[in-house]
């Protein structure tokens, strides 16, 4: 299995997108996570390219994704302050709320010396989850 994250440097644009579903895809499958869960990810990453932008202190999206053992933690940052918070808002479905907190199975901010990092994970983290 693949232990280091992916690393996401990413201009704003319209490869964000399918850049970020396909290494999304390879470490989901890497990580070993069932296709509810990969397709949960999926979603979750097209959420987020759609919004991060808005909450990036330069205009760049960052995204770091590490596998672990039947989950995929996404990391986006560093934000602005209150981005992450923003992030979460961004996704709300009418009727259904935040679509990232729905579909993650643990959803955190992390402040650093460089800003606020948004992180989602989708799986179980402790390896629990069925195949």
């Amino acid at each position: 299995m693949i232990s280091d994250p992916a690393v996401l440097d990413l201009a704003v644009g319209p490869a964000v997108l399918p850049v970020l579903e396909r290494t999304a895809a390879a470490i989901g499958s890497q990580a070993d996570i069932n296709l509810d869960q990969l397709g949960d990810l999926d979603v979750v990453v097209a959420t987020l390219s759609q919004s991060a932008h808005r909450f990036t202190l330069d205009g760049r999206v960052r995204f770091a994704l590490q596998p672990e053992s039947r989950a995929v933690v996404v990391r986006v940052g560093p934000l602005k302050v209150g981005g992450a918070d923003g992030l979460r808002t961004a996704s709300i479905v009418p009727g259904v709320g935040p679509v990232i907190d729905r579909l993650a199975d643990g959803v955190r901010t992390d402040t650093g010396p460089d800003g606020e990092y948004l992180t989602i994970t989708v799986g179980s983290a402790n390896g629990d989850a069925a195949p």
